[in-house]
Order: C-alpha cells, then sequence, then structure tokens
C-alpha cells in the first residue's frame, strides 16, 4: 500500500474516532444514532493490504464500541451518585422528620397528661359547684319559706293609732346614718321625748298570737349628726312591757335586735328619745311566724 493510500485511512479513522469523540461527548441519548452511522459508514470500507501491513476497519469498530460501552458505564454510575446523593438528603429529611414526630409525640403526651389533669379537676370543681347549688338551692328554699313565714310591720294597718313610718317617697332623709351606711328600702320614725307622750298616740298592731318572733334594726341618722342624745324603743304586750332596746346615739351603730312574741295578742311601740326629736333610721322591722 502506498504511503498515500494509508495515510489517506489512517486519517480517515483518526477523523470517524474524533467524530465519535466529539460526539460521544454530548448527550446520551443520541449515542444509538451515532453507533448505528458509524458501523453503516464502516460497513462500506473493505480491508486494505499492502507490503504485509493490514489495517481492518473492524478493529475500529471494536474500538469505538468499547468507548461508548465505557461512557455509558460512566453515566450509569455518574446517575447512580446523584441517586445516592438524592438517597443521602431524603434520609437525612426523613429523619429530621421522624426527630420532629417523635418530639410532637413526646408534646402530645405532655399535654395529654395535662388534660387528664385539668378533666380531673374541672370533675373535682363540678361535683364542688353541684354540691354548692345544692345548698344554694337549700338557702333559696329556706329563704322563701322565711320569707312567706316574715311580715314587715311598715306594712301592717294600725289596730290602734297610727304607724308613723316613712319611706323614701315621703321623705327628705338620706336614709344613712353616721357611719356612711344606706339604707335604700329603710323606713324612718319619729322619736320624741317621754313628757311629750300626752300628745302622742303609739302603734298598736294585732298579732292575734300567730307570730313567734319580732327582729328589726334601729340606727341613728347622719342628718342628727350634731343632736346629742338617746334613742331607744319599748315594746308592749297587751299594756305590759315586753321588751326594750338598748340606747343609741350618734357616736354608735346601727342596733340589731330580736324578742319573742309568742302568745302576744297586741304589740304597742313606743319610740322614745332623751331629746325633743329624733328621725330614727329603721331598716327592717318584722315580725315572723
Amino acid at each position: 500500500m502506498s504511503n498515500t493510500i494509508k495515510a489517506a485511512i489512517i486519517t480517515g479513522i483518526a477523523t470517524i474516532v474524533s467524530a465519535v469523540i466529539g460526539v460521544s461527548f454530548g448527550k446520551s441519548s443520541e449515542q444509538k444514532n451515532i453507533q448505528y452511522e458509524i458501523h453503516t459508514a464502516m460497513g462500506d470500507v473493505v480491508n486494505v493490504t499492502s507490503n504485509n501491513n493490514e489495517v481492518t476497519i473492524n478493529n475500529v469498530k471494536d474500538l469505538v464500541d468499547e468507548y461508548l460501552n465505557v461512557l455509558a458505564q460512566k453515566e450509569s454510575l455518574l446517575n447512580g451518585k446523584q441517586d445516592q446523593n438524592v438517597n443521602d438528603q431524603l434520609k437525612n429529611e426523613i429523619s429530621k422528620l421522624q426527630s420532629e414526630l417523635e418530639n410532637l409525640e413526646a408534646k402530645n403526651s405532655e399535654l395529654e397528661t395535662e388534660n387528664s389533669e385539668l378533666e380531673a379537676k374541672n370533675s373535682e370543681l363540678e361535683a364542688k359547684n353541684s354540691e354548692l347549688e345544692a345548698k344554694n338551692s337549700e338557702l333559696e328554699t329556706e329563704n322563701s319559706e322565711l320569707e312567706a313565714k316574715t311580715i314587715s310591720i311598715f306594712t301592717l294597718e294600725t289596730f290602734r293609732g297610727k304607724g308613723g313610718w316613712r319611706n323614701s317617697t315621703y321623705s327628705q332623709s338620706s336614709f344613712t346614718d353616721t357611719y356612711g351606711n344606706k339604707y335604700q328600702s329603710a323606713y324612718e320614725a319619729l322619736h320624741i321625748w317621754d313628757g311629750s307622750y300626752t300628745y302622742y298616740n303609739p302603734p298598736v298592731y294585732l298579732l292575734d298570737k300567730k307570730y313567734s318572733k319580732c327582729q328589726g334594726q334601729l340606727a341613728w341618722p347622719k342628718e342628727d349628726k350634731d343632736k346629742n342624745g338617746y334613742i331607744w324603743i319599748e315594746f308592749y304586750a297587751d299594756d305590759e312591757l315586753l321588751y326594750t332596746t338598748e340606747k343609741i346615739g350618734a357616736d354608735d351603730r346601727a342596733l340589731t335586735f330580736e324578742f319573742d312574741v309568742t302568745n302576744v295578742e297586741k304589740l304597742k311601740i313606743y319610740r322614745k328619745a332623751s331629746i325633743p326629736s329624733v328621725d330614727a333610721i329603721y331598716p327592717y322591722l318584722n315580725l315572723v311566724k
């Protein structure tokens, strides 16, 4: 074979190999097409022999096939490495999520424990509330029964005399005692000294033996805070002294009193004072059956 022919063949082979190499570094999806074109081109080449030197195109095809196989293996390894990186990232994410899940489960367990404690306390409170409601119901029942049994003397018609009780509708008084206590639903009545009873007709109430107790409260009015003296009440049963309250003055707090009126037919009330007059406050004055 002449040097010119050898050079041409070698140059052609080199060109084909270079083309294959250049293309092989391109997109892997084109490798099969490239390989097919190479095989087609080589199929048209025949063996060339000269001076006992032989160049076989099949050797070149084998070389190209081997090179393409190496590239495929490299790409497979790269893809496998990328897959491994993705798997590692997924494993890390899963590990983080599992850790967060464990923390959430621990927190949830704490919250469940707290919730159980709160439910137990709530049950205790509900039980106590039920007890209090039951007691309140009992007290309301007792209070209703007591109210049914209790009658205000202020509302009773007198058997003799005049009641002389004045509420806020008929009085200019503030119904406030010298200590600043206000009595919104109170009444007031005039207390006068003993010598003036010649001109005073005390009220008499018919109890008809229906009541067991008389309960009341007496307070010194703020309007008379500068007066010096005392006020008190005397109760008579059928013209006999039944009960006398303590005496109070401007320096004293409201006086609460109670006494027995069992078997009393008629109750007479004397409102007395050691000075000419005082408009005393009566927060209440009741008869109890």
